[in-house]
């Protein structure tokens, strides 16, 4: 997967994901919603058929690299968590 850091600051980071869907971003950003430290996520899309699906963090005591990776790291426990059960 590839991923386009568009804006990076102390506390906001805009990414692009390019080929991923709003449904993907969705996730990631409600997830985002969990960590602590992050005061704004939104995912951006501009136009459905021109444009790319970005994921804005806005965060403060936490670097929101750290935010997202926090964030990436509870889904895909949360994923595993999901896989058990169902097996």
């Amino acid at each position: 997967m590839e991923v386009r850091t568009i804006k990076e600051t102390e506390n906001e980071l805009l990414i692009e994901l390019p080929g991923e869907s709003e449904t993907f971003a969705n996730l990631i950003k409600e997830e985002l919603w969990n960590v602590a430290g992050v005061i704004e996520a939104a995912f951006i899309k501009e136009h459905p058929e021109l444009s790319e699906v970005k994921i804005w963090i806005k965060t403060e005591n936490i670097k929101p690299r750290e935010a997202l990776k926090k964030a990436i790291k509870n889904f895909i426990e949360k994923l595993e968590k999901l896989k058990k059960e169902y097996e």
